[in-house]
């Protein structure tokens, strides 16, 4: 006899031992074996949910956003909706010889999408919708406060 149901043997018969604990603690068993084998990502190609960290983030939202970078090209939509994608991974292009001249320095390449973009300097339109929303809300903001008594509570 195998020493796993010997001892389970030699508890059942002990009286001072009940049954049901043993049976709860097979169904556990079970069920923790049945989540270790279930797919993490079915219909995934098994690519497992990664960790949201702040970089993973800025990176995806920057791909959420991209028609908002350069108003004359126009994207397909990425079908994320409200939510950002769970299951999500990061590759290396890997060029070939043929391209050794031409293809970007160590140097110029960031760690991040959000980094490249950055270095890029192609956020000036982003950056110069953004001052102009903030000077427009500021002079809304203005204007409803009365103009000059800006800043002065209602009497």
């Amino acid at each position: 006899m195998p020493p796993f149901i010997h001892i389970s043997y030699d508890r059942a018969i002990d009286s001072s031992y009940d049954i049901s604990q043993m049976l709860q603690a097979a169904e556990n068993a079970a069920k923790r074996v049945e989540k270790q084998e279930q797919p993490s990502a079915k219909g995934w190609a098994e690519i497992p949910e990664a960790q949201m960290t702040p970089e993973l983030k800025a990176d995806l939202l920057l791909i959420k956003n991209r028609n908002v970078i350069d108003p004359k090209r126009h994207y397909k939509s990425t079908g994320w909706g409200k939510d950002l994608p769970t299951h999500v991974q990061y590759a290396n292009v890997i060029e070939p010889a043929s391209r050794y001249y031409s293809k970007s320095s160590k140097a110029s390449r960031k760690g991040t999408l959000m980094g490249e973009f950055v270095a890029s300097g192609k956020n000036e339109y982003v950056s110069g919708k953004a001052a102009e929303l903030t000077r427009e809300g500021a002079a809304r903001r203005s204007h409803r406060r009365g103009g000059k008594r800006a800043g002065k509570g209602k009497k």
